[in-house]
């Protein structure tokens, strides 16, 4: 088929931002989210996976705790995985693959795409 691109489960991106995207960083692409492969500095292309299951950095605290096949989100601004769309500030991220605690620092994500 002469229009098939690939499988789409990463992407090159541009890092538009002053700070450095580390491997396995969370990445916000306008409404969706994606984990880098790469180390990507400022105005320099990388590989961001948007399709899998990672395990990243979440909130801790009270209610941050999420059952198995929840829905989460990224938050702007703390830049780990949440359970609130905060009136919908925050982007889906994607599902949590275990349950966690409020304790937990870490969740295994299902990416949305």
């Amino acid at each position: 088929m002469k229009n098939y691109v690939g499988p789409g489960e990463r992407v090159v991106y541009t890092n538009p931002n002053a700070t450095t995207i580390n491997p396995g960083d969370l990445v916000l692409m306008e409404d969706t989210v994606g984990v880098s492969q790469d180390t990507i500095a400022e105005d320099n292309n990388g590989v961001v996976y948007i399709c899998g299951v990672f395990t990243v950095p979440k909130k801790t605290g009270a209610s941050e705790e999420y059952a198995q096949g929840q829905k989460v989100y990224y938050d702007v601004v703390a830049k780990k995985i949440t359970y609130t769309d905060n009136s919908a500030a925050n982007p889906p991220a994607g599902i949590c693959i275990e349950a966690v605690t409020t304790a937990a620092t870490e969740v295994k994500v299902k990416l949305l795409y």
